[in-house]
């Protein structure tokens, strides 16, 4: 069988990757799977100190979930935030045999916090205080916006890429 192929979604908090990755996933082949860090948190105890050691630790796993998905031959999109530069070369490490490409998901910045307002799940200020520093310096292969693109012209953009990947 032949190796799946990857797309990694990064941005700030409440950018839409979350809801992209799964409109991907609904529009590409069944064997697409949608792979996030978000998914591993439940797995954490409530008692875990937050730090980077576990960010990276997770990061490090939802990275290798996605290439062991990939070498089984499917493909995958993943939602993340590569909160430090370490995340990007993990994702690079990580992914260094499979087609890849990367996608900045971004978005206005007033739109963010009125999402993140609106979730009630994340803390207030998280999306401003990583709108600046999560895209890093780094030739994406896509961006989309989602406060000026509609989640069907993203989505079907980002299909398009994992499809020529």
């Amino acid at each position: 069988m032949a190796a799946g192929r990857v797309v990694v979604l990064n941005g700030p908090s409440s950018a839409g990757k979350t809801t992209l990755a799964h409109a991907v996933r609904q529009t590409v082949p069944a064997t697409t799977l949608v792979v996030s860090i978000d998914q591993l948190m439940p797995s954490v105890a409530p008692t875990q100190p937050r730090g980077w050691a576990l960010f990276a630790a997770l990061t490090e796993a939802t990275f290798a979930a996605a290439a062991a998905f990939a070498d089984a031959g499917y493909d995958v999109v993943v939602d993340t935030v590569f909160e430090r530069a370490e995340c990007l070369a993990t994702a690079k490490a990580m992914l260094a045999r499979h087609e890849h490409a990367l996608v900045a998901v971004t978005c206005a910045i007033d739109v963010l916090e009125a999402r993140e307002r609106q979730r009630g799940d994340r803390r207030l200020g998280q999306a401003r205080g990583q709108v600046d520093r999560v895209l890093h310096d780094v030739r994406y292969d896509l961006v989309v916006d989602t406060s000026v693109s509609s989640l069907d012209e993203c989505t079907e953009r980002v299909a398009a890429l994992l499809r020529r990947c």
